[in-house]
């Protein structure tokens, strides 16, 4: 069984449901600190061909708090501007994806590790991908272990022989330290992944609402199959 681990991100890249996919259990990293300038909270799409933030505001943000702590602003205004933002952003696009955000927003969510959570589910759910989403706040990790050795422990809990990292986590987790507790260490790499938005430079990395906006399900169901393990 290949399990994955992740802060939840509000409506995240395309990569990071590529990892989602790889792993048949994909765990919300939620009871970790808060960092300033990530993507719990944010994420970009494409405003009149330029990248443009999505920020859900929040109540006493702190490095000393754990994201799952973290409040969301508990305010109609923000919601009503982020929708307006994307369906403006999207007008022309052919799918549109201002559907699930307003599904997101309008859940009431009281945190932002919980609201982002939402946008990863709804996301998982609209592409029927089949991976068990599960929370790390439950218990999976043992209390005071950070970095490479909280992902070990997640992975003891969960009795896996394979974890799955974004291939950002190169510099942070070892092959070798992982197969020493009897793991396999994989990577996700991801294929070439470029579509029309509307425009002839193509800008990479935007928000997952920005791939669906511009594509089919079915062709975004195989962009996110666009990857290998290595």
């Amino acid at each position: 069984m290949k399990v994955g681990v992740m802060q939840p991100y509000f409506f995240p890249y395309i990569g990071y449901f590529q990892l989602v996919t790889a792993v048949k259990v994909f765990v919300c990293l939620d009871d970790v600190a808060w960092v300033q300038r990530g993507f719990v909270n944010r994420n970009r799409v494409l405003v009149k061909g330029k990248a443009k933030w999505l920020t859900v505001p929040m109540v006493g943000k702190s490095q000393n708090k754990k994201i799952g702590e973290v409040k969301v602003v508990r305010d109609d205004k923000w919601k009503r501007k982020m929708l307006k933002t994307v369906e403006q952003a999207y007008a022309r696009a052919p799918f549109g994806s201002v559907a699930l955000l307003n599904i997101v927003v309008e859940s009431e969510q009281t945190t932002i590790a919980k609201l982002a959570w939402k946008s990863v589910e709804v996301v998982a759910e609209y592409l029927e991908l089949e991976t068990k989403l599960v929370a790390s706040s439950v218990g999976l990790a043992e209390r005071g272990l950070k970095g490479q050795e909280r992902i070990l422990s997640i992975c003891k809990r969960l009795e896996t022989a394979e974890y799955v990292n974004a291939i950002g986590g190169q510099k942070l987790y070892s092959k070798k330290e992982f197969a020493k507790r009897g793991i396999k260490l994989w990577f996700v790499k991801s294929g070439k992944i470029e579509y029309t938005q509307g425009q002839d430079e193509f800008v990479a990395k935007m928000s997952i609402l920005d791939v669906l906006a511009w594509n089919s399900k079915g062709k975004v169901k195989k962009m996110v199959d666009n990857y290998k393990l290595i």
